[in-house]
């Protein structure tokens, strides 16, 4: 009897031991300039070859931002200047051919992209596409929302209103609550989400107390929001408290300007900004004076010690500018699985770069440099599940 409760102890350990290995760690990457994706293999950091070139649609550099599902068997890539999204099958993992599903078509210039954590809904917000208002540079901003169904792929579009945009979009981590940053306005608006039914309803309003904010990130545990501000040694913090509420904790002043992209250590104890005082239109390019610490591009390491409260830690220069114009709500760095490192592509896509700096989290030092076959810009990390 006890050989066979031994025998059955085994087999169950390496029938899970088998399935953990089965999973499978991969990093997707957009080329904005060559129409096409890469892979990564965050074990080896390992680049994939140029993969469905020529089939996305954007020569002309539209392809901004990709995200990956919850399971890790599919990314969703963003056509800004062909206004349509691209569902791709990533499941045969880094050595495998991706294959495209399906292709959404918009009627709006898909931005910034947010998934439910159950998967069900992606949330996609405007940007400036190839539709440009009377005002030189001027983005092309747009107050509707689409919400697409996952399963069903069908697209139904929530208005903010005739004076609200919505600029960039983020979801709390237990999918009941959604923010959209107001880049002309300088406002953060908070909806309550309904992931049975994919609606949203209004909750509150806050005014940030600075100019032109181009993006928003919440924090694992939900209580932290951070918002980075364009062409600002400044970033602004808030906190939620009762139902979806706003709070403004306050503003963090960093040591470089340019914020434009944030990510969260998997614990929720540090952030990463990535500035880039080169960014905005009108800055100086790379010169003499580039290695200057108010110059380069630079991750800014934030720590955070309770629900809105901020402090600055390490700045980690980076030997390769990321690019000028800033992209609004766009992901310009992702951590991979293990939570080690931290990968960065460009934050801009005018005079963007062929390489991708990998940074080691346990040191906050540059190790590595990817390159691309183009211009990177988005990327996002995630795990092909075995079942």
């Amino acid at each position: 009897m006890m050989r066979k409760i031994f025998c059955g102890v085994m087999i169950l350990l390496f029938g899970l031991t088998f399935q953990a290995l089965a999973d499978e760690p991969i990093g997707v990457f957009v080329n904005n300039n060559t129409d096409s994706i890469q892979f990564i293999n965050p074990v080896t950091q390992n680049v994939s070859p140029s993969l469905l070139k020529g089939s996305l649609g954007s020569y002309d550099g539209g392809l901004f931002q990709v995200l990956i599902t919850p399971d890790g068997k599919k990314a969703i890539v963003s056509d800004n200047f062909k206004e349509k999204l691209i569902f791709i099958d990533i499941s045969g993992g880094f050595s495998a051919i991706p294959t495209i599903v399906s292709q959404v078509s918009l009627i709006i210039p898909p931005g910034e992209m947010a998934l439910t954590p159950d998967g069900k809904y992606l949330l996609v917000v405007g940007s400036f596409g190839k539709k440009f208002t009377s005002t030189v540079g001027k983005a092309f901003f747009d107050s509707r929302v689409a919400v697409v169904n996952m399963t069903t792929q069908q697209v139904e579009y929530k208005s903010l209103g005739y004076f609200y945009f919505a600029d960039a979009v983020a979801i709390a981590p237990d999918g009941k609550t959604v923010l959209f940053l107001d880049y002309e306005h300088s406002v953060v608006y908070s909806y309550s989400f309904d992931s049975s039914t994919g609606k949203f309803n209004f909750k509150d309003i806050a005014y940030l107390p600075v100019n032109y904010p181009n993006n928003i990130a919440i924090s694992p545990d939900g209580k932290t929001i951070l918002v980075s501000i364009e062409d600002s040694y400044k970033i602004v913090v808030l906190s939620f408290w009762g139902d979806s509420q706003l709070q403004l904790n306050g503003m963090v002043d960093l040591p470089a300007k340019g914020g434009q992209s944030f990510v969260f250590s998997n614990d929720g104890t540090k952030a990463y900004c990535l500035t880039n005082s080169m960014l905005a239109l009108g800055d100086p390019l790379p010169g003499n004076d580039s290695t200057s610490s108010s110059s380069t591009t630079q991750v800014v390491v934030l720590n955070i010690t309770a629900p809105g409260v901020v402090t600055v830690g390490d700045s980690i220069p980076l030997s390769i500018p990321k690019g000028i114009f800033f992209l609004i709500g766009i992901q310009s760095m992702a951590i991979d699985p293990s939570g080690n490192y931290l990968y960065i592509t460009n934050s801009g896509f005018i005079e963007g770069v062929v390489e991708i700096t990998v940074i080691d989290l346990n040191t906050n030092t540059e190790v590595n440099q990817l390159r691309a076959n183009g211009i990177p810009i988005g990327i996002a990390f995630g795990i092909i599940k075995s079942s």
